[in-house]
């Protein structure tokens, strides 16, 4: 084969990652920033609040609520493992490690006194688990 028979020949192709299949396990996982955005907007769809406004400074109880559910999640679903630090997850939403342990401790304290923030949580949680389980 000379080199213009080489030039000739089709050229390679490349899977795109939909159709790696078997090679799936080879994907680089997301890494944690992604995932903690991930539940940012999981939660920001859920309460229909801009993503904006939960990373804002704003205070209004929607917003707070929606941003400490949000830190509640990210807590519950990266933090098993270690695979994502209480500063990793503040910094996400633009505050402080303790703020993030604070929003975690105060949904657990409202999930086991009112059974309707305990199934609309644990509804988000389902629906988080799920998204991260896609890109897994």
């Amino acid at each position: 084969m000379t080199w213009l028979d080489e030039l000739n020949q089709p050229a390679l192709t490349i899977l795109p990652p939909a159709s790696w299949g078997e090679w799936d396990s080879l994907r680089p996982p997301l890494p944690v920033v992604t995932k903690i955005a991930i539940v940012q907007t999981v939660v920001a769809r859920f309460y229909q609040i801009p993503l904006a406004e939960i990373l804002s400074s704003r205070r209004t109880m929607k917003v707070a609520y929606a941003r400490m559910v949000g830190m509640f999640l990210a807590v519950e679903a990266l933090r098993a493992g270690h695979r994502a630090t209480y500063q990793e997850i503040g910094e996400a939403f633009n505050r402080v490690h303790a703020t993030c342990m604070h929003a975690h401790t105060e949904i657990a304290s409202l999930m086991s006194i009112y059974p309707e923030i305990n199934r609309e949580v644990t509804a988000l949680k389902a629906e988080v688990t799920t998204t991260l389980a896609k890109y897994a």
